[in-house]
């Protein structure tokens, strides 16, 4: 489980061998990073994946905490910072 406060982020990373789901369950001003630039607002209610290999972070550009889960898998999982 993920607590970002506002202003704080995930680091851009990829998981070369697995897929990532992340869920928000609670917040507004999420944006999701999908590599290449590519930026993806969500919300509470929403889920997201990165499949393997894929370039991707968050970051709450909101007043609010935004708290989501990740889950990931096959494990071990390996974490590359970009």
């Amino acid at each position: 489980m993920w607590c970002l406060e506002p202003g704080q982020e995930v680091f851009l990373h990829a998981h070369p061998n697995a897929d990532d789901v992340w869920v928000c369950l609670e917040g507004e001003s999420g944006t999701y990073f999908a590599g290449e630039g590519q930026e993806v607002p969500i919300k509470k209610g929403m889920a997201i994946l990165a499949k393997a290999g894929q370039t991707h972070g968050m970051r709450n550009t909101g007043k609010d905490r935004f708290i989501f889960i990740g889950i990931c898998g096959p494990v071990p999982v390996e974490t590359v910072k970009l």
